[in-house]
């Protein structure tokens, strides 16, 4: 069932049946939400070897902004942690969408949660900052539309 939602939501944006494949090692930026993508998503070894050498590059260093419901290996690794129920991951990817000035799917504009303002603000200006080199990960048990 986890992996059905993230490949629908993979093959609803790229409109082919494909496999997201991240590159930690190349993102200045990384959100999480939902996601511990350290220990429990699909590929988590790798990840968490590509996430680990930015982290020991101390000129560029990048930073992680983690949304979860329950204290996880990724979290532990957080710079900026909020915690958030797993029916509100929607609504903090709304939020985040907002601060960015993206659009937002129909499926999704019904979304809404109260967040913490200051970690959306800092998540979104990091990620603005990072243009081109920020990572947005969303759990596999989070259903397609937020994929």
């Amino acid at each position: 069932m986890a992996n059905e939602a993230l490949t629908a939501g993979v093959e609803a944006a790229a409109g082919l049946p494909l496999r997201a494949l991240y590159h930690f090692d190349q993102a200045d930026v990384v959100v999480a939400l939902d996601s511990d993508f350290m220990q429990t998503e699909n590929d988590a070894v790798r990840q968490a070897a590509d996430y680990a050498k930015r982290r020991q590059q101390l000129e560029a260093m990048n930073r992680l902004f983690v949304a979860e419901s329950n204290f996880s290996s990724t979290g532990s690794m957080a710079d900026h942690r909020v915690r958030v129920k797993p029916s509100q991951i929607a609504g903090v990817l709304v939020a985040l969408a907002k601060a960015l000035a993206l659009p937002v799917g129909e499926s999704l504009k019904a979304a809404a949660t109260t967040v913490d303002a200051t970690w959306v603000k800092a998540a979104a200006e990091d990620l603005m900052q990072a243009r081109g080199k920020g990572l947005v990960i969303v759990g596999r048990y989070q259903p397609a539309p937020v994929q």
